[in-house]
Formats: structure tokens, sequence, C-alpha cells
């Protein structure tokens, strides 16, 4: 219960340093919480989804809310190609 729940958040930028950090599916569901969250930690963000569109969206709102301090840069990359 304290390990999951209970105990403080670790302070990422401390733990990994500045830098930027790289979130695939970005676009949405989880991937998308997770480009937010990493923006509100203060991390520059590498978004990488299959959907340019999308992308740019996330990288609107990130914008929207954070202005000139957190670098956002868009991949447009589908992993399924490398399967076939």
């Amino acid at each position: 219960m304290y390990r999951n729940f209970l105990r403080p958040r670790y302070n990422l930028k401390q733990r990994y340093g500045d830098g930027y950090a790289m979130i695939t599916g970005a676009s949405d569901g989880i991937g998308k919480a997770y480009a937010k969250i990493l923006a509100d930690e203060g991390f520059n963000l590498y978004l990488v989804s299959r959907s340019l569109d999308k992308l740019e969206a996330v990288k609107k709102e990130i914008n929207d809310k954070h202005g000139d301090k957190i670098i956002v840069k868009l991949i447009e990359f589908d992993f399924g190609k490398l399967a076939d």
C-alpha cells in the first residue's frame, strides 16, 4: 500500500536530469497523458505517433499551457510498418 499509493513522488528532473523525454503513442490515451505529465515536470518532449495531425493538436495543448518553456518536437512514424 505504501509503495504504490502513499510514498512521496519521485522528482523526475532530479533523478534523470534535464533533457528530452520520448513518448510513443503520444497522440491519444496513455501516451498523451504521459506527455502532459512530463511537460508539467519540465521535460522537453519528442512525441511519436502515426498521425501528424493528432500530434500537432497535442503539441498545441502543451504549448498553450507552458508557452516557450517546453520544447516539443514531433516524429510521425508507424512502427507497425517495420514488421512488413
